[in-house]
């Protein structure tokens, strides 16, 4: 069988890209000679999650455990020099809540180890948000929630709440004792706003307008609710002097594996050969040479189709520039 690789490379700075690209071919090379895989195709995991909403020019903000990444892509390439990371992520949030969790008067007693650690995860998960405003978050309302299964005792938490969304726009909440990455981490100083601004202005010109029309929310904590609506309004609210409008589109906590998914079941896909094949050789051209929309979705008998099936057609068809892939034979 033919094997779809989704890759996350570039993520460090400090390693140069010609040593990813070097690992990449050893494993394709490994693959094909040890394996007999009769086809690699590595695709990034941010043109794939374009890839699963119908779009090749856009901006992917993938909110991981311990780093959130800003990777903009432009007619299904990735450009490299003007990725944005920051060390804020899920865990940033569980550790600062169970930091928070451990001075609540109703909550003393909760340990500070791993099982204090599931129950700030819980918690986050259940009741954790992004409030509309900075001074909303300060704010907050308190609210009564159980701290596990089966304890009787409640607890009110207030600020502590927003907090969990809010140190992805204010991360001068954070200390590098909250990082996953442990105490020695440096200190996060951009928040999602200003890493998206400065991933798009780092591009060419003339894609400017389009990738800010075209941001993608991934990863767990980009569920939080309120996260999109607050990331497009401190984004329009920054780049309204330039003349632009941010559009955020709905999150996605499994884009790039829809995207693969759907990738690999078109018709057109790379029958098994030795070869590569770059993924913009799977795009038609529209009549003035640019890459246009994705072919739309019709479904290859695989398990995903019953679930997708009402959808597909509107996430990946624009009537107006749908065009059949090229077969790469």
């Amino acid at each position: 069988h033919a094997l779809l690789l989704c890759t996350s490379l570039y993520q460090q700075s400090g390693v140069p890209a010609s040593l990813y690209d070097e690992r990449l071919h050893a494993l394709r090379e490994l693959l094909a000679g040890r394996f007999a895989v009769p086809h690699v195709a590595a695709v990034h995991s941010a043109v794939l999650s374009l890839f699963s909403v119908g779009e090749t020019t856009g901006v992917v903000v993938d909110i991981g455990l311990g780093l959130t990444r800003v990777t903009p892509v432009v007619n299904g390439e990735l450009r490299r020099d003007a990725i944005q990371a920051e060390l804020i992520g899920g865990a940033s949030g569980t550790n600062l809540l169970l930091s928070q969790l451990a001075g609540s008067a109703h909550l003393r007693g909760l340990p500070h180890d791993f099982e204090g650690m599931l129950v700030a995860k819980k918690i986050k998960e259940t009741y954790g948000y992004v409030a509309a405003t900075a001074e909303q978050a300060s704010a907050a309302p308190s609210q009564p929630l159980r701290v596990a299964d089966g304890e009787q005792e409640q607890a009110a938490l207030s600020s502590e709440l927003a907090l969990v969304g809010e140190l992805f726009f204010d991360p001068a909440l954070l200390s590098p004792e909250h990082s996953y990455f442990g105490r020695a981490s440096p200190q996060p100083e951009r928040g999602l706003p200003q890493l998206v601004e400065r991933a798009v202005l780092a591009c060419e010109a003339e894609a400017h307008r389009q990738l800010f029309e075209c941001v993608l929310l991934t990863g767990g904590s980009a569920q939080l609710p309120g996260m999109g609506r607050r990331l497009a309004n401190e984004l329009n609210s920054s780049i309204h002097e330039l003349g632009f409008t941010a559009r955020v589109l709905p999150p996605c906590a499994h884009a790039a594996w829809r995207g693969g998914s759907l990738l690999a079941a078109q018709p057109s896909y790379p029958k098994p050969r030795a070869h590569e094949v770059e993924l913009r050789s799977l795009v038609a051209p529209a009549s003035d040479g640019s890459v246009g929309k994705w072919f739309p979705y019709s479904g290859c008998s695989t398990v995903h189709d019953a679930a997708g099936a009402a959808t597909c057609d509107a996430i990946l068809m624009d009537s107006r520039a749908a065009r059949p892939l090229r077969d790469s034979r």
